[in-house]
């Protein structure tokens, strides 16, 4: 921890915090970042990136546009620090009645996202889990889920997958879980597959 704190104030302090690679698989370790706490693996990239509490202003870019009795989309929602940081922001700022979504399709990874859900019962009532992929149609997809950088993994069509996920039309998602509710904000991060979300969220 002393050499983060350092490489966020002195940029030559960043070389010797370990790259995730140096750590092995199942590294985890408890944390609390803004306020909320966080069960991470510092082998997986995405995770470590939060244990080294490198600078995000997607949470503050967010907070402009949400209002009072709106929705958030969070997704590929990852284990679930967008999210989570964002409902700590909403809860100190009292914005009433805002609801966000998580979409995550990774079972691995969503295992952690409802360990992290669990953590903290405070901002969580705003949370909803889904453990899903937002596409173009409906229906079920192969998917390679990245041992070493979970924000890598994605949908494929051959045999290298080693899970098949649920698959919702953005449209259908919102008819379902949010029939009365306006949408806020959305935030996307798929590994380049955003035009099909697009294409099934007109």
């Amino acid at each position: 921890m002393f050499f983060i704190e350092l490489g966020k104030k002195i940029k030559l302090f960043e070389k010797f915090i370990p790259a995730h690679t140096e750590y092995k698989e199942g590294s985890d370790r408890l944390l609390i970042r803004d306020g909320v706490s966080f069960e991470v693996d510092i082998s997986d990239y995405v995770q470590w990136f939060l244990f080294i509490d490198a600078a995000d202003i997607s949470q503050a870019t967010a907070m402009q546009f949400i209002k009072p009795n709106t929705v958030v989309l969070d997704v590929g929602a990852n284990i679930g620090h967008f999210s989570f940081k964002l409902a700590k922001m909403v809860e100190s700022a009292d914005l009433k009645y805002v609801d966000i979504h998580t979409l995550e399709p990774n079972p691995l990874i969503f295992k952690r996202l409802q360990r992290n859900h669990a953590l903290n019962l405070k901002i969580s009532k705003r949370i909803f889990l889904h453990q899903l992929a937002i596409g173009r149609l409906d229906g079920t997809a192969d998917f390679y889920s990245e041992k070493r950088n979970s924000g890598a993994s994605h949908f494929t069509f051959n045999e290298s997958a080693n899970a098949q996920v649920k698959v919702m039309k953005l449209d259908n998602f919102c008819s379902s879980f949010i029939p009365d509710k306006a949408i806020s904000f959305i935030k996307i991060d798929v590994e380049g597959y955003e035009p099909e979300i697009f294409e099934g969220g007109w």
